[in-house]
């Protein structure tokens, strides 16, 4: 849906050069329907977290309570398949560019159009979950925030930037990989059993979500 609000304000930049700024008024004048305002609201409230979902790999990636969804997605390009395969294939991240900007812009919505007022909690949830944004690096209180959330590396006694869920789900999948290949597998039975010993022996770290 953010990616339609940005073609559209692309597509009303490129008549604005076309037709003009007197042509572009026209456009502008033209009402919109309250509903569709109003759905697009319910629509957009609806993807905010609202509560903190844990890692749980591979069926549940690691919502941050708060953020508004976006996607990390790998840049396939080509032929339609191609195409295809990075629409569908994607991961949950946790940042705070996506929540910040659709925050302000529920806000200017509501201010200067006619969209509905944001609820004080969908408001305080937005800006509670930049808190794990705050450089820690920094040692003072300061205005620099991190794109995502921060874990603590004690080797090298630094607060480092990451996306958690491409993280660790690149991670996990190296590892597995790397279990297959090592170990001889005779029967479908034997790789059953085979991933079910790595998932026991091989539980995915959660230090990158413990932030403060």
């Amino acid at each position: 849906m953010y990616r339609t609000f940005f073609v559209v304000s692309v597509c009303l930049m490129t008549l604005s050069i076309s037709l003009g700024d007197h042509q572009l008024e026209r456009f502008y004048e033209k009402e919109i329907p309250t509903e569709l305002i109003r759905r697009l609201f319910d629509l957009t409230i609806s993807q905010q977290t609202k509560e903190e979902i844990p890692l749980k790999l591979p069926l549940q990636l690691y919502r941050q309570k708060g953020v508004f969804s976006s996607a990390v997605k790998l840049y396939f390009h080509g032929k339609p398949e191609f195409a295809e395969a990075r629409r569908l294939m994607n991961l949950f991240d946790n940042n705070m560019f996506v929540t910040a900007w659709v925050t302000s812009s529920l806000l200017e919505a509501y201010r200067l159009g006619d969209s509905p007022k944001p609820t004080e909690e969908q408001i305080m949830l937005a800006l509670n979950s930049f808190q794990v944004h705050i450089n820690k690096n920094k040692p003072y209180v300061n205005s620099a925030m991190t794109f995502w959330p921060q874990s603590f590396n004690s080797a090298k006694n630094y607060w480092n930037s990451a996306p958690v869920n491409l993280v660790v789900s690149s991670k996990n999948c190296a590892l597995l990989q790397q279990h297959l290949t090592i170990t001889k597998l005779n029967t479908f039975e034997d790789s059953y059993h085979s991933v079910q010993a790595y998932e026991a022996n091989h539980r995915t770290e959660t230090s990158l979500l413990k932030v403060s």
